[in-house]
């Protein structure tokens, strides 16, 4: 009888191996765990510059080529091991291929996503096929595709959250028109295909401006018909949709994140030169809500570009012409101040600095990508979070950019 049992046993082994069954769990509670759940940052997605923090370091996508910043040494180097290999540098285009680190420009807007001890890279390998999902070893020497997500457009934001991916396509069409889709897919079981989750169509360039993905919640910030954005959020565990309508009716949403088990919704009122310039007297509020956008409160946080991580929110000052007449500021869970870094005081080469934006979710340092005069030339620097508040706060540059592939 015994041994009946134990044949039974393995077949039944063998048999859900074979079907991909997963008894993997997930957590459902409305708190942030790193192990299942995407970072929920959430900031400039547009630009072609990806980074995402991983055990041992830094990953980020530098036009066709993928990065990795040791922890320890932060030296920046292609990740790949081949013998020989010129990586970026190469000029044959058959050996440019062969590089571990090589991934076509086609993809410059799909993200790269760390999870579960995975690095995992969305690309397509040219301009009208599919998209390719690929998982990575941390260091790169080991690939395996693991799904294939059919072309609907091109990909704009993707989120690896409890099992499920999550991503926003834009296409156009057959009059023309243009379309925004979310679509879900089984992580779990690569094979099913993927659920179209929602459709908005709109003039916009891409309707959605940003998507996080929060505990048991999907939150997109969306343009409407009347060119007036809106929050709509999907409760992940029935599907069903809420929508958060700006709190004052001149007003529209600017940005969401989260902070503190929050949700933080920027707004603020139109105008003319709101594509010009911010500036002092632009009509603006931060609201802090539940995390279903119930309770909202207005605080007197001011116009920026804001992130945060686990600890601390940061808030890059509103761009007037030069944000080096601006600064990185640091506060704390009151919206205290505790510590600010001076763009002045930065030694920042080159031109007219237009773009900064603090980039890590988890661990012990901040990156910061800053953007020179031109959208291929960027550097990177870092601080670290045990400074802050000590007065010796100092930004560590640790990699300088020029992108011989951008177009």
């Amino acid at each position: 009888m015994k041994r009946h049992c134990c044949i039974i046993l393995s077949i039944f082994i063998l048999f859900t191996s074979l079907t991909g069954c997963s008894r993997t769990s997930y957590p459902t509670d409305d708190v942030y765990h790193p192990e299942t759940d995407s970072a929920y940052y959430s900031g400039p997605n547009f630009f072609p510059y990806k980074l995402v923090e991983g055990d041992a370091g830094y990953y980020f996508k530098a036009g066709n080529t993928l990065l990795f910043a040791d922890k320890t040494t932060m030296e920046v180097l292609p990740l790949c091991s081949l013998p020989g290999c010129l990586h970026n540098q190469e000029t044959d285009e058959a050996k440019r291929e062969l590089c571990q680190a090589y991934f076509p420009a086609n993809s410059l807007l799909t993200p790269i996503v760390y999870y579960n001890g995975s690095l995992y890279v969305c690309y397509r390998k040219t301009l009208r096929s599919d998209f390719t999902l690929v998982r990575l070893s941390p260091d790169g020497t080991k690939r395996r595709e693991v799904m294939t997500i059919p072309y609907e457009g091109n990909i704009y934001f993707f989120s690896i959250h409890r099992g499920k991916l999550y991503y926003v396509t834009t296409n156009y069409g057959e009059t023309g028109e243009r379309g925004t889709n979310l679509w879900v897919k089984s992580f779990d079981h690569p094979r099913e295909k993927p659920q179209k989750l929602r459709y908005s169509e709109g003039d916009a360039y891409c309707p959605v401006r940003s998507m996080i993905a929060y505990g048991n919640r999907l939150y997109l910030l969306e343009n409407t018909e009347d060119e007036q954005y809106v929050v709509n959020i999907m409760d992940l565990r029935t599907e069903e949709w809420t929508v958060i309508e700006p709190f004052d009716d001149r007003e529209t949403f600017a940005d969401m994140w989260i902070y503190d088990g929050k949700l933080m919704l920027d707004s603020y009122v139109p105008s003319e030169t709101i594509s010009q310039v911010f500036t002092d007297s632009l009509e603006y509020a931060t609201y802090r809500c539940e995390l279903d956008g119930s309770n909202p409160e207005k605080t007197d946080r001011s116009w920026g570009n804001w992130s945060a991580d686990e600890e601390y929110a940061y808030l890059v000052d509103p761009y007037t012409g030069d944000r080096r007449d601006g600064s990185l500021r640091i506060l704390d869970k009151d919206f205290q101040q505790v510590d600010e870094l001076p763009f002045a005081d930065w030694p920042i080469e080159g031109g007219t600095m237009v773009m900064a934006s603090v980039l890590t979710q988890n661990g012990d340092r901040q990156i910061v990508h800053i953007q020179e005069g031109e959208p291929h030339s960027m550097v990177f620097w870092y601080f670290d979070r045990s400074e802050i508040g000590s007065g010796q706060l100092q930004p560590k540059e640790f990699f300088r950019f020029i992108d011989r592939d951008y177009y």
